[in-house]
């Protein structure tokens, strides 16, 4: 699919801060938004069950909660994202994929049936580094254990929280493009996966764009195609080819160099522009 194929196409979408995929925002500051699920939602009764094993593997575990896609309205989750938060005193943290590995994910596609996805933090790490933790503070379900702290940081929705996350994005950007360059060049068999992977964190690493101009934060990568179009025009077409070629699954050549080329045009600063090393 062709970048201005994908540009006509797919629509913009809501204005910033109207769409469900967009993090509310309070005078000028991120709110956690409360996600109600059905009791029987599979993924979730499948996290209910993960978070029990949990506990009874690591007594150090304080909380389980559920994040990611499988929260997002009208996206297809390609695994269940879990954070656990553990006791400040705890020497190492737990192997917790050791315990996953045997649990379902509550997904119907087979090949996801343990796809799991999780972070590990110790609970003062949280409360003293937010924006490593922004999607647990502010986009997830608790489903064991109780709430881990009071409140939720202040983190604002402007141009000066887009400069502090620019700088650990782009080095995940670019040692991800390395890494997908060395799978191509092997042949290896994950190398469609990795370019998915890395599609989602250049249309991320895009988004903040919209969070410095317009005051707009999504971590779902069609959302970020869509602000980071309205935010920057003249990377619409790129952007939202880039969106495309997730969708369908494109692992061809031209899919690879329309992402190299969103990657570049987001990596060079503009004239007169100070990017974060």
């Amino acid at each position: 699919m062709s970048a201005a194929a994908s540009a006509r196409e797919v629509p913009c979408g809501a204005p910033p801060g109207e769409d469900a995929r967009d993090w509310p925002v309070e005078e000028g500051f991120f709110v956690p938004r409360p996600f109600v699920l059905d009791h029987d939602f599979p993924p979730l009764r499948a996290a209910r069950h993960a978070a029990a094993a949990l506990h009874l593997a690591f007594p150090e575990v304080v909380s389980v909660h559920l994040c990611g896609s499988v929260l997002e309205a009208g996206v297809t989750p390609a695994d269940v994202d879990l954070a656990v938060v553990v006791a400040d005193g705890t020497a190492a943290l737990p192997p917790v994929a050791e315990v996953l590995a045997t649990c379902d994910t509550g997904l119907t596609d087979g090949a996801k049936k343990h796809a799991w996805d999780v972070l590990v933090e110790r609970r003062g790490v949280v409360i003293r580094n937010p924006l490593r933790c922004m999607p647990l503070l502010f986009r997830s379900l608790r489903v064991a254990g109780p709430a881990p702290w009071r409140g939720t940081p202040k983190i604002a929705a402007d141009a000066a929280t887009s400069a502090k996350l620019f700088g650990p994005r782009k080095r995940e950007l670019i040692a991800s493009l390395a890494a997908l360059r060395d799978a191509r060049s092997d042949r290896r068999p994950e190398m469609a996966a990795w370019l998915a992977k890395v599609q989602k964190r250049a249309l991320r690493l895009g988004m903040l764009e919209a969070l410095k101009a317009l005051g707009a934060y999504s971590a779902v990568p069609a959302r970020c195609a869509e602000l980071l179009a309205m935010a920057r025009p003249e990377l619409a077409a790129l952007a939202l080819g880039v969106q495309g070629d997730l969708t369908s699954g494109d692992a061809s050549e031209a899919a690879f160099s329309q992402l190299v080329a969103l990657a570049h045009a987001l990596l060079t600063p503009r004239s007169g522009e100070v990017r974060a090393p």
